[in-house]
């Protein structure tokens, strides 16, 4: 599959571009007039630049405004275009991207705009390069991709095309079009952009918002499968406009798009609609990319400490087991039925730093994550010991997988050995609900693709928090089966700067019945974030049918959002450290987080923090 990446998606020189989209390992590049025009290289020392780092270039993309002209304009935008051609010709551009005209006093005449896109044919033509029309989403007049193949026919120009843009196209109408009657020759030109659905004008939507494939919520890969379908045969590039991409290394930035390209050739190698899918294949990694390795269910979570009496106790007051320590590494291991913490040695009082979860097979597994190009955690596995796979997500936490087994506890378990015999106090904690981590930023939606690329875990739509300091944006990813839930949030920019240290990642357990938990781990000596009286008069206000209950919920400190025609009733501990805990009752509902409680219970445990 042949791969290109805008450079105006990235940060940096052109230099600093080009090195970059070579190391990650793309085959071409779409060049962005911009970056030439502040650039001290001249047209031909650029081609030169591209072919030594082993690039091609597949598009320059200098040109808009074009047509849909009077006389007098077309003539001047006829000799810019024809200076922009002659500079393509120097660069070795075999196409060159023209974008519908978005002035306002552009004349709406399609038959006008066909004859001069046509007449722009004639200039390329002498060049021997094509021109890909694409369709502004906030075009005057041509402003879907409808009407762009339209004006590509009026014209009868052979080197005059149609540029297919994911973002642009659905931008204007969610659904996925039909291309079947588009001949593949036709499309010159194909640019990817994933993106949330918003509601706000197209032009500040397409600057600020654009993801890379994986990362947002447009059905990419059915529009791609068309596209393919219909013949087009040139590269799968990316072109994402997003302030924080272009603010960060460029290193990392067109790794992460790499990622969604080849998550994206997973789904079309995967899917069963793409009758020429051997002709993405690449070197026998195809099957490795269309074989998904999803997430079936929790194995366990790591939390390192270098304070371990701390958050012992704290798991004791849970009702964990202590199960003894690793026999060979610095390691210990707490359950409570099938639910399993493991204590390593670190360098704060608490943090998560990893988490296991169980595939059903680990065939390819690891080609498969070399591909995503997930950063392989290598520890030493002694002789006799469960090998783990692991790999390290965009904010360094550690994700494994182990195999599903028929026997109620993984092999690896064997390798912890108690010599104190600890009696199980189980206080009713029955599995794993959920991770909450808190992700900087600049790696958020790079979380996002990590995991759907690696575990197969599906994001749901991006839920925006109030808190003190500001909004926090919170995306839950899900298993196909729903059993692994974990919910990534980042805080704003001023958050770190107005609390007194960074928010602790948590850790939630469902439980069977939430007030007889609640009620044992209280009398164990554990210690819940207390919550303001005024929030239990709304609840009261809320929900009246949990009148009768009120005073407990209140005592205990249980909260209680409506979900999904359920409810979610759930309360925390006190943080140790990095880390706090969850209890979380689901009555009638296996979706929701609770997130309408999520400002009081931020403000809550802020408070709680600073008391500490």
């Amino acid at each position: 599959m042949k791969t290109a990446i805008a450079t105006v998606s990235l940060s940096g020189s052109l230099d600093e571009k080009l090195d970059a989209i070579a190391s990650a390992g793309f085959s071409g590049v779409e060049l962005f007039d911009g970056d030439l025009v502040a650039s001290f290289h001249r047209p031909e020392t650029v081609a030169t630049m591209i072919q030594q780092r082993g690039l091609q270039l597949y598009l320059y993309q200098p040109l808009r405004d074009i047509e849909g002209w009077d006389a007098d304009e077309f003539r001047r935008a006829h000799d810019r275009a024809q200076r922009k051609l002659e500079i393509a010709a120097r660069l070795g551009a075999p196409t060159v991207l023209v974008c519908s005209n978005a002035a306002p006093h552009a004349i709406a005449d399609d038959s006008r705009s066909a004859s001069q896109l046509a007449k722009l044919g004639d200039t390329a033509a002498q060049f021997d390069i094509r021109i890909a029309y694409e369709a502004l989403a906030w075009g005057s007049h041509v402003n879907t991709w409808e009407h762009a193949w339209s004006l590509v026919q009026q014209s009868g120009h052979p080197n005059v095309g149609l540029c297919v843009d994911s973002f642009h196209l659905f931008a204007r109408s969610p659904l996925v079009p039909d291309l079947s009657h588009v001949p593949g020759d036709r499309i010159f030109y194909y640019q990817i952009a994933d993106a949330y659905w918003r509601n706000r004008d197209y032009l500040s939507w397409s600057r600020h918002e654009r993801l890379f494939p994986g990362q947002g919520q447009f059905p990419i890969a059915e529009l791609t499968s068309e596209v393919l379908n219909a013949g087009y045969t040139g590269p799968l590039s990316i072109e994402v406009f997003n302030d924080l991409f272009r603010e960060t290394d460029p290193g990392r930035t067109s790794r992460d798009a790499l990622r969604g390209l080849r998550y994206l050739e997973g789904q079309l190698l995967a899917s069963q609609s793409l009758p020429n899918a051997e002709s993405l294949s690449r070197d026998g990694d195809s099957i490795a990319l269309a074989h998904a390795h999803p997430a079936e269910e929790w194995d366990f979570v790591e939390i390192a400490t270098n304070q371990p009496d701390e958050i012992n106790r704290t798991l004791r007051q849970l009702g964990f087991t202590h199960c003894g320590k690793h026999r060979h590494k610095t390691a210990e291991l707490w359950t409570q039925q099938d639910v399993r913490i493991v204590i390593v040695e670190g360098s704060a009082t608490a943090e998560v730093t990893g988490f296991g979860v169980k595939v059903l097979d680990l065939d390819r597994l690891e080609q498969r994550l070399d591909l995503m190009l997930a950063p392989n955690l290598h520890r030493i596995t002694p002789p006799g010991d469960e090998p783990l796979i692991g790999v390290k997500s965009p904010s360094g936490i550690g994700l494994y997988f182990s195999k599903m087994s028929d026997t109620r506890s993984p092999a690896w378990v064997e390798e912890f050995s108690s010599p104190h015999g600890y009696i199980p106090s189980d206080i009713g904690i029955i599995a794993i609900d959920h991770l909450s981590i808190n992700e900087p930023p600049e790696t958020f939606h790079e979380a996002i693709l990590f995991f759907r690329a690696t575990a197969a875990l599906e994001p749901e739509s991006e839920v925006e928090i109030p808190s003190e300091s500001g909004i926090v944006r919170s995306v839950a990813l899900h298993s196909r089966l729903g059993d692994t839930r974990l919910v990534l949030n980042v805080a704003p920019a001023s958050h770190a700067e107005s609390i007194p240290q960074p928010e602790p990642n948590h850790v939630a357990f469902h439980v069977r019945d939430i007030v007889s938990t609640v009620s044992q781990y209280c009398r164990n000596g554990g210690k819940l974030v207390p919550l303001p009286p005024n929030y239990y008069d709304d609840l009261e206000a809320r929900m009246p049918e949990l009148a009768a209950e009120r005073d407990t919920l209140e005592q205990l400190s249980i909260m209680c959002a409506a979900e999904s025609g359920g409810l979610v009733l759930h309360a925390y501990t006190e943080a140790v450290g990095g880390v706090f805990f969850e209890l979380i009752e689901r009555r009638g509902t296996l979706t929701g987080y609770g997130a309408s409680d999520s400002s009081v219970r931020r403000a809550a445990q802020r408070v709680n923090r600073a008391q500490i």
